[in-house]
């Protein structure tokens, strides 16, 4: 094992680390570039079925619809292919040399696409299909589970194989088949890239290769994944470590728990791509330092000047269509999905999650709707703060939920009826604590300078009808402060909500239904809709994404309610307690017993 480690450093050693510059640059158009594109296909494949999201509930119906099944079958394909292209230009690293010291990777490049050009034979198109299959596997597997975050279907069509004898065996008796083939089948693209033999011959001599070498084998390439799985753990701990010492001198233990899932969601994917690098690169040089050492096979030897030579005439021609076909395919969906990130519609760090609104600032930290309570949410991440806006006498755009100030301040008047003068000087934190002692009601263009680029906002107007020109100062302050694309507007008032498109069609609005019958949907100046949860059930959420709509959910104080909303795809949560909609929410990217062991580490 020692030399195998030894070879493959000097073959990296010798082409100047050309092969990890490949692999960084080939996981990050890939991990970075293609999954957005690769996203956009899937949810064109569920627009066809009529849905916008997938649960265990449609799944059924959607997989019953033939064009659904054939977007899904290209997506795999796509998905093979770029493995397959990842898999041959390793094999051909390790497995040629050439005869200058300068190694180019335009050089490489060439004669793994001269080899891929083989797979558009019927006869060889099979590889593509066992492909599909590992696809897995062959990534980082042990560590992958994590990023796929909420794993309801995964889990729900497990639960339904283990309550089926029959599934269980069938299940059973396929898993046991896949490991046997992948095995039997270890050294095929040796045989094949390297070789340049058939997927048949390429089979018949993997087989006879293994044979009796299996334990070897075996033992080789899970040692060298599990190394690589002991790094993530270790760093794993590390984390853990640092995130509970550096925040239980600030936090509640609630609170340290759920930043560490906010933070470890990214840092997570982020050392899953690093770690896949350094694995694949491994696991390819094991199998191929394996292949020669068995086969007593020498590197196959090339001259970097005769392919430089010949290369770029002979490219054109070696390239059949089929493969120009799955290249051109490649890059349109690359292209889109570099489009998508620029246009900041997709986050693969950040994924496609319920968001966590914060009711009222944090209003059970601090006092509702003061920069106090702002301060609170920005401290527990949530991602909006709702904050309730009035507007004084003399136009001044505060924060009040109340129309007037007695609950919070003692005194019974209106806040249309006073002047900011007579307001900035009252206390509305004592109720709430003697620590909030002199705590003032804040101006909105004071909360939007305190919470740019710390927080996006939720604001919902409280138009008493006492000023017509509302909406128009709410606009203008947010134009001013460039708030545009950090916040919401939402209200009970559909005839506000109008006038907020007309000054502004680029903001989005949110429509607050106590209650809700029938098709409401389709309003025209209406973005979201702001409902409470016991309204709300998949049939509605299902239909409101159809019309491009989404859902928001108001308010939610209750794990087991979270946990269903989430469920059943709700686009965001607003909650008195964001720390707990956080850790519902975020736990989903881990195993329930990782979860478990986290909740006993942070005392949660």
């Amino acid at each position: 094992m020692v030399r195998i480690l030894k070879n493959i450093a000097y073959s990296i050693g010798q082409a100047s680390n050309t092969i990890v510059v490949f692999e960084v640059v080939f996981k990050i158009v890939t991990n970075l570039c293609m999954i957005p594109g690769l996203v956009l296909l899937f949810n064109l494949m569920l627009k066809v079925t009529g849905y916008s999201f997938i649960t265990r509930y449609n799944i059924g119906s959607i997989l019953k619809n033939p064009l659904s099944i054939l977007l899904f079958a290209g997506i795999l394909l796509l998905a093979a292919f770029v493995s397959l292209a990842e898999i041959s230009m390793l094999t051909v690293f390790f497995g040629y040399r050439f005869k200058e010291k300068q190694f180019y990777l335009r050089n490489l490049l060439y004669l793994s696409l001269r080899e891929l050009r083989r797979l558009a034979n019927p006869e060889n198109f099979i590889l593509v299909l066992y492909v599909v299959c590992i696809l897995p596997i062959i990534n980082f597997n042990p560590i992958a589970y994590y990023i796929f975050g909420n794993r309801e279907i995964p889990d729900y069509m497990l639960g339904t194989i283990m309550q089926s004898r029959e599934l269980r065996v069938l299940f059973a008796v396929l898993a046991a088949v896949l490991v046997y083939l992948t095995i039997q089948m270890v050294f095929i693209f040796c045989y094949f890239f390297l070789e340049r033999k058939n997927l048949a011959e390429s089979y018949r001599c993997s087989r006879l290769l293994i044979k009796g070498r299996v334990v070897k084998t075996v033992g080789s390439i899970l040692g060298c994944v599990a190394f690589y799985v002991l790094i993530y753990i270790g760093f794993y701990l590390i984390i853990i470590s640092f995130v509970q010492a550096g925040t239980e001198f600030f936090y509640e233990q609630q609170i340290a728990y759920a930043v560490f899932l906010t933070i470890f969601n990214t840092i997570n994917k982020i050392l899953i791509v690093i770690l896949g690098i350094f694995q694949t690169i491994s696991v390819a040089g094991i199998v191929v330092e394996l292949y020669l050492q068995y086969s007593k096979n020498n590197r196959k030897l090339y001259s970097s000047t005769y392919l430089q030579k010949k290369m770029y005439k002979k490219l054109l021609y070696s390239v059949n269509k089929a493969l120009l076909l799955l290249l051109a395919t490649v890059v349109l969906v690359t292209g889109t999905g570099i489009y998508l990130l620029l246009d900041e519609q997709y986050s693969i760090l950040h994924g496609e999650k319920t968001l966590i609104t914060s009711h009222r600032g944090f209003s059970a930290m601090a006092p509702e709707n003061t920069l106090a309570s702002i301060d609170a949410a920005i401290e527990v991440m949530a991602d909006y703060a709702e904050i309730d806006v009035r507007m004084t006498k003399d136009g001044v755009v505060v924060l009040s939920h109340d129309a007037d100030l007695k609950r919070t301040a003692g005194v019974n008047k209106k806040i249309w009826q006073l002047n900011y003068y007579e307001i900035e000087e009252l206390d509305v934190g004592s109720w709430f604590s003697k620590d909030f002692k002199d705590e003032r009601i804040p101006t909105l263009e004071q909360v939007l300078e305190y919470s740019k680029g710390k927080i996006k906002l939720n604001i919902e107007i409280k138009n008493s009808g006492q000023n017509k020109d509302f909406e128009k100062k709410l606009i203008g302050l947010i134009e001013e402060h460039g708030f545009e694309d950090s916040c919401i507007i939402s209200s009970f008032s559909y005839d506000s909500l109008k006038r907020i498109k007309k000054l502004n069609p680029d903001i989005k609005t949110g429509y607050i239904l106590s209650a809700v019958y029938g098709e409401f949907y389709n309003l025209k100046d209406v973005d979201f809709f702001s409902m409470r949860y016991n309204f709300v059930s998949e049939r509605i959420v299902t239909e409101a994404h159809k019309t491009g709509k989404e859902i928001h959910v108001w308010t939610v104080n209750n794990e087991t309610i979270v946990d269903r909303l989430t469920r059943i795809g709700v686009d965001n949560i607003i909650t008195d307690d964001p720390v707990m909609a956080r850790s519902i929410i975020y736990s989903k990217d881990f195993p329930k017993s990782t979860a478990s062991f986290l909740k006993l580490v942070f005392n949660y």
